[in-house]
């Protein structure tokens, strides 16, 4: 079986640069769009979560888990309750002294109110949410695609 063919080969030194330092300059723009948007969501969620004495606020950083993924977290015990609220007839959130229901109890209402009485209230009528993760996620989710665009953009321009 004859055949005819027409090699094509290409030898520019240009396009074997940019073959060389794209992987690279990719990698490196993956990194700047983790960085900046884990900055930027931190930054929004510490604004979204309310405020008692700060320490939520505080508690609120980024991980790295390996190489593509950051998390933007608080490790506070009390920020999944603040987030999600609590159910009502449950049992009595911690109110001893020193937990964050003492200290909030003893500043907005007074120290002659028992945190015991109102870790009962708040066992029988349940808290509502104050939703500052969700609220950041959806502010942030097209934030950060924008920006990561942008970011995308520039590092082809610059191949």
């Amino acid at each position: 079986m004859a055949g005819l063919g027409i090699g094509v080969q290409i030898d520019d030194r240009k396009l074997q640069r940019m073959l060389t330092i794209a992987p690279q300059r990719v990698r490196a723009a993956k990194k700047e769009i983790l960085n900046r948007g884990s900055i930027m969501t931190q930054a929004e969620m510490r604004i979204n979560a309310p405020v008692f004495d700060g320490e939520l606020r505080r508690s609120i950083r980024p991980k790295w888990q390996g190489m593509d993924t950051v998390v933007v977290f608080s490790d506070s015990k009390h920020a999944p309750t603040v987030e999600l609220g609590r159910r009502p007839n449950g049992k009595l959130p911690p109110y001893h002294e020193g937990t964050p229901l003492a200290k909030w109890v003893k500043v907005k209402m007074g120290a002659g109110v028992s945190p015991f009485l109102v870790a009962r209230s708040i066992a029988r009528k349940g808290t509502k949410g104050q939703h500052f993760a969700r609220k950041t996620y959806v502010t942030m989710k097209p934030a950060i695609n924008s920006m990561a665009s942008q970011v995308v953009a520039k590092t082809i321009k610059g191949l």
